[in-house]
Order: C-alpha cells, then structure tokens, then sequence
C-alpha cells in the first residue's frame, strides 16, 4: 500500500504555481497515493483528478476570525480523515493550511514561491518557523526565508521543464513580414500589464512591423478596457492579439518572436523557463531570481526601465540574434531545471523528513 500525501494549493487555475505542483504530483503519484487540498477551485481541476485519489475544495467562508477558525477546523478534520504520512503546502500564502497542519502534529514542508514583497504578512513569515522543512523556489527566495527560518531548514529546488517528451514540439522561429512580442501569464499591474503598453508604445514609434501577443487573459475587466483605450488613443489596437486562457501555452510561445517579462515581483517566472525551452530570446526585468534563469545577462534590464527595455528587443531583432540567443537559453535550462532532477530532490526531501 502506497503512503499518502496531501498537496495544498490555493487554487487550480492555469496561473504559474498550480502548474508547478501538478507536475510534482504527477511525480509523485507513481509513489504516493495523493489527496489534494485546495482554497479555492479552478479549470485546473480535471487535471489534478487524473493523478489524485481526493480533490477537496474548501467551503468558501468570510475572511471574518470565526470563520477563518472554522476554516482551519475543515482542514483539520481533513487531515484527520485522510492520515497522511505527509503534507506539502505549496506558497507560503497558504497560513491556514499551515496551522491546521502543526496543530494536527502531522510532518509537513512549504514551497516557498514568493519573493518578499509579494508576501506582504509578518504572520505569514513567522509561521514559516512552523514547517518541518522549507523548500524555496529560487536562491533569492531563500535569502529572505533566512531571516526567519534557519539555514539547515531550507533547500532549494526549482521549478522544473519536462524534457521527456519534445517530439511534437515546433521549435521553428517564424518570422514573416512581423516580428510578434509576447508576454505570458494572467495579466495585472504585478505583471507589468502597464508597462507592456509603454514598450508596445515605445517599439511601434520605431518601426511599423511589430505586433504583440498577451499568451493569456486578463482578470480584471476594467484593467483590460483601460489597456485597450491605451491602444486605441494611438490607433494600435490592431497590433494586440489576446489568445484567452489557453491549455498549450508552447503552441503560442512558438508563434512568437521575442518573450517579454515585466513583472514587478515574481520570485522565479515559469514564464522565462517556458519561453527558453521553446528556444526564444528573453528580455526581462531584474526580478528576484530571473538572474538564476538567464545566461546572458544582458537581456536583464533594470525594473522600470523601458528605454533600455526597447533597446535589447531591438538590438536582438537588428542583429538577428533569434537563434543564438534561442539555442543558448534552451541548452541553460534544460542543464539547470530538468524536471525530473527537481523531482528527485523532493522525493530526497519527503524521505529524509519523514525517517527522521
């Protein structure tokens, strides 16, 4: 009989974390019977189901202290039910999950995918201290993590790219009379939405054959009607293309010429790993651990700097770079974040905690 596992998330969708604990699971699922625990539902569900025994969607309650007490109970009772060997939360966002976990006296670990910022709660850093093991999701990450937990607790294991299988993948760079600038992810202000519209801006002053590609959605409707009058008020809003939430971010990914990330935090973008592994050139703002991601650091601007942001997509573009940037960031990340080498490291960790 396999040992059980509980997975936490704080929701299914197709955003960047979820994506990186349904391969871990995936993984893990050969070993380990998995349960999954998640705050809030998504359209990521039907894939966590094929590789879980239990998907449980927590009752949504208000965020009022009887009900957060309330909220902790369920989870409790969960645990209780399911008896894990194990638990995995994964973001440190996930306080509830790790309270309940520590009153339940069951070993548990947090994957930390937050840079500092982005995790905006002394209580949520302090309960950090709580976890039997840490795994931080870049060297950065465990920077900040060392102010509160101690050093022996935390590894580092990335996010991983599976490069099993690539035999339907369309590394061709295609380019016609466009070059088409994309960027990744479900767009807000953290995501650099604003600053996508200065660079479109920027680059459509200096030549007429760029369009450019949000390989994504918007969450927000009137974040999306304020960045279409942007475009409209200098008649470019036939220069955008918006692909919705798509399950094959790659098929796009391919359709494009230069990936962008502009994100003011992320404390290592998937988005970066995944353009890299579709051999394209990468321009990104110096964001936590993108410096961990890259070979060619000159292609890390400096946040908010949109001239200098140009500048590199330009440079790329009038020195016909596209392959041997392309090639070079493909051969760094599948070095760095084989999918399976991060794999391995977790089975380590969830091993060695639970024969201690």
């Amino acid at each position: 009989m396999n040992k059980k596992i509980i997975v936490v998330s704080h929701i299914l969708d197709r955003s960047g974390a979820p994506i990186s604990l349904l391969n871990i699971v995936k993984e893990l699922s050969s070993n380990y019977d998995i349960y999954v625990l998640s705050m809030l539902g998504g359209e990521f569900k039907k894939e966590y189901e094929q590789y879980s025994k239990e998907i449980y969607i927590l009752p949504q309650r208000s965020i009022a202290i009887l009900n957060k007490i309330k909220k902790v109970i369920a989870i409790m009772n969960f645990i209780k039910r399911v008896s894990p060997s194990f638990i995995i939360i994964n973001t440190s966002v996930n306080d509830l999950a790790v309270f309940a976990s520590w009153l339940s006296r069951k070993k548990f670990l947090i994957y930390v995918r937050e840079s500092e910022n982005m995790l905006n709660s002394v209580r949520k850093k302090y309960l950090l201290k709580l976890a039997d093991h840490i795994i931080a999701v870049s060297n950065e990450t465990k920077k900040w993590i060392t102010k509160y937990v101690q050093d022996s607790k935390i590894s580092v294991v990335y996010n991983g790219i599976d490069f099993s299988n690539q035999s339907n993948i369309d590394f061709v760079h295609h380019h016609n009379e466009d070059y088409i600038i994309s960027i990744i992810g479900h767009m807000q202000p953290r995501k650099g939405i604003d600053m996508f519209l200065e660079l479109i801006l920027k680059l459509s002053s200096q030549a007429k054959n760029f369009k450019f590609m949000i390989i994504g959605d918007f969450g927000n409707v009137s974040e999306k009607e304020e960045f279409y009058q942007g475009l409209k008020n200098h008649n470019l809003e036939d220069k955008i293309i918006i692909t919705g939430i798509v399950e094959n971010v790659y098929k796009y990914i391919a359709k494009s010429t230069i990936v962008v990330m502009m994100s003011r935090e992320e404390a290592l973008p998937r988005t970066v790993m995944e353009a890299s592994y579709m051999k394209k050139p990468v321009v990104a703002f110096d964001t936590a651990g993108t410096k961990e991601l890259l070979p060619n650091k000159e292609f890390i601007v400096p946040q908010y700097d949109i001239e200098i942001f140009a500048s590199k997509i330009m440079y790329i573009i009038q020195n016909d770079k596209f392959e041997e940037l392309g090639n070079k960031n493909y051969e760094y990340v599948k070095h760095n974040f084989d999918l399976k080498e991060q794999i391995e490291k977790i089975k380590y960790i969830i091993t060695d905690i639970t024969h201690k």
